[in-house]
């Protein structure tokens, strides 16, 4: 069920994204939409953390929700590649995970935070094909996206010890225990060596990507207006 939920609202914010292209007032609706999430997220932490649950942001998307809105809200036009780039991300690998394998993570979430998961993800998403589509990303600004990714790890991997909720995903990037799957500890270094070494140039050709359609798309829009 949840893979259908979430395919179903994959589609439902991609049709969002194309009718904010042919509204006027797109940048403000998505403008009081960031201001209400921002709000709305710094609320639950602080409510979550006086309570008692610790509760802290350290998840890529859950921390895309602060870097997002707040580079919508004041309008950061050097980080709209970054807001561009995680949003698309986060919105991509939730979506995508949840369609394929909902099923396995059936019995460790509610029915409600998946809802709840696919409104914050989708707004992560049309924000981020907002900005994409609007905006021609300078390729010399790339490197803000690799200091914002690693300011991401350094942070998550200072709250590495705290006991969270649910399944924490960067926690397999910072510190990939699973691949220790051998006894000598020389193959294990080695098997994670080639894990980071691949993630690296993955991570490097997905920026090279992404760097490429939005100039090819920006550069399809200069020919039709020249």
């Amino acid at each position: 069920m949840y893979n259908l939920i979430c395919g179903a609202s994959f589609v439902l914010m991609l049709i969002i994204s194309k009718i904010l292209e042919k509204t006027k007032r797109a940048d403000l609706i998505l403008s009081v939409l960031s201001g209400i999430i921002f709000i709305y997220k710094l609320t639950h932490y602080i409510i979550a953390n006086i309570k008692g649950s610790v509760s802290i942001p350290v998840e890529i998307s859950s921390v895309s929700y602060f870097l997002v809105t707040v580079i919508k809200l004041f309008r950061i036009k050097k980080l709209y590649g970054v807001g561009a780039f995680f949003g698309i991300m986060a919105g991509l690998g939730y979506f995508g995970f949840y369609t394929v394998a909902g099923f396995t993570v059936a019995n460790a979430i509610t029915l409600k935070e998946v809802a709840v998961g696919c409104f914050f993800h989708g707004y992560l998403l049309v924000c981020g094909l907002y900005f994409f589509k609007n905006f021609a990303l300078d390729k010399k600004d790339n490197y803000l996206i690799w200091i914002a990714m690693l300011g991401m790890l350094c942070w998550a991997l200072v709250f590495y010890d705290v006991q969270m909720r649910g399944i924490t995903f960067v926690y397999y990037i910072i510190k990939p225990k699973f691949l220790y799957v051998f006894q000598s500890k020389s193959l294990n270094i080695l098997i994670v060596t080639l894990y980071y070494t691949v993630l690296v140039l993955g991570f490097l050709g997905v920026l090279k990507l992404f760097a490429k359609l939005n100039n090819r798309k920006h550069s399809r829009l200069r020919e039709l207006t020249a």
